[in-house]
């Protein structure tokens, strides 16, 4: 999903390297730059490090791991996109998309992913190796799906959720948004906005604000 502009990646944590090494692998032929970030870091984006990369000249792409730093990624995507620019999404070879399915922009999807027909997957986005989403999956923005996750046909995976190693999700079963799934288990009933499965409970958790 390349225009041949000159890349720039912008991150840290380990999908900050995935990209680092796999994009010019995947582009040889790009310019392709790289900027490692903390999240401090994310406030003087601007007059830190874009000042020699003008927008209108450059794509960006947004890297920051899962959990806590599925916001950062955000952050830093949306303070591009203020500044004018527009962000790439990687698709590993190795990965199949079918044609009728959508990616927005800054997602990443790795090796062996399997995204099926009519499929669409919001901005921002992590798919690992060997995920497995069905026909008509709808995944919504900023989720992490480790690898090795299967999604069935027609499921809804919710803003800011993540789907730990192990996780499948049934055929037509919603995930609300702020869910976090880390304990390997099918699920084939709903689960409620900011539901939270982790090894440390023994019973689903939620999680209210104020």
């Amino acid at each position: 999903m390349s225009t041949g502009e000159p890349l720039l990646i912008l991150g840290s944590g380990r999908l900050f390297e995935r990209v680092r090494m796999q994009w010019p692998q995947r582009e040889p032929r790009r310019e392709i730059r790289t900027v490692e970030l903390a999240m401090d870091d994310i406030a003087t984006l601007q007059e830190t490090v874009l000042h020699s990369h003008p927008a209108g000249a450059t794509r960006v792409f947004a890297a920051f791991d899962s959990t806590a730093l599925n916001f950062a990624r955000l952050d830093l995507l949306s303070r591009l996109r203020l500044l004018g620019y527009r962000a790439d999404t990687f698709v590993h070879p190795s990965a199949f998309v079918d044609a009728t399915a959508t990616i927005a922009e800054n997602c990443y999807i790795a090796e062996g992913a399997v995204v099926g027909p009519r499929a669409r997957i919001a901005y921002n986005c992590f798919l690992g190796a060997g995920v497995r989403l069905g026909h008509q999956v709808q995944v919504q923005h900023s989720c992490w799906i480790e690898a090795g996750v299967t999604c069935g046909d027609g499921c809804g995976i919710g803003m800011h959720s993540i789907l730990g190693l192990g996780v499948i999700v049934g055929h037509g079963v919603k995930i609300g948004n702020y869910c976090g799934l880390e304990v390997p288990a099918h699920h084939d009933t709903d689960v409620s906005d900011r539901t939270y499965f982790h090894p440390q409970f023994d019973r689903p958790v939620r999680i209210y604000t104020a």
